[in-house]
């Protein structure tokens, strides 16, 4: 989307933007860095999960 708007600044902007956002989201969890982030960070509805390579349409 920044691109179709912006051009390479937009796309600098959107970018800035979600830095913005996963700073303070990864402190929230009590983390310092995204490095310490685990699949226990995750909340995921049932349902949610695709394995790679399995048919979709026989779940």
């Amino acid at each position: 989307m920044g691109l179709a708007a912006n051009g390479q600044a937009g796309v600098a902007n959107v970018l800035d933007i979600m830095r913005g956002g996963l700073d303070p989201a990864v402190l929230g969890l009590g983390h310092a860095s995204v490095h310490e982030l685990s699949r226990d960070d995750l909340v995921i509805p049932p349902g949610f999960e695709l394995t790679l390579g399995a048919d979709p349409a026989a779940a």
